[in-house]
């Protein structure tokens, strides 16, 4: 078996970087495992909503809230009224 290879291939696309330092940075501390990278999900958006300016988008495994904060930066870029549902079910949610 063949483990096939991923089309996201780049340092955007580094959940280390873009994803835990990111948080780290915003928060202060490490509180979540692995969050996705700002960039992939941005690039994610691009392709799915760029041109839904008031699009909804939904993350029903929101985790650290990424999805959130990517749609809230693609607002800014062209001004566009995008809404998202974040849902997450995780113990920590409570803290």
């Amino acid at each position: 078996m063949t483990v096939p290879k991923t089309v996201w291939s780049g340092g955007d696309y580094d959940a280390g970087n873009y994803g835990n330092t990111l948080l780290i940075n915003i928060i202060g501390r490490k509180l979540f495992d692995f969050p996705k990278s700002i960039k992939l999900v941005e690039q994610c958006l691009n392709i799915t909503v760029k041109t839904k300016n008031d699009g909804i988008v939904l993350d029903y495994f929101s985790g650290s809230g990424t999805t959130g904060h990517a749609v809230i930066n693609l607002n800014r870029i062209d001004q566009g009224k995008r809404k998202f549902i974040l849902v997450e079910m995780g113990t920590y949610f409570d803290t």
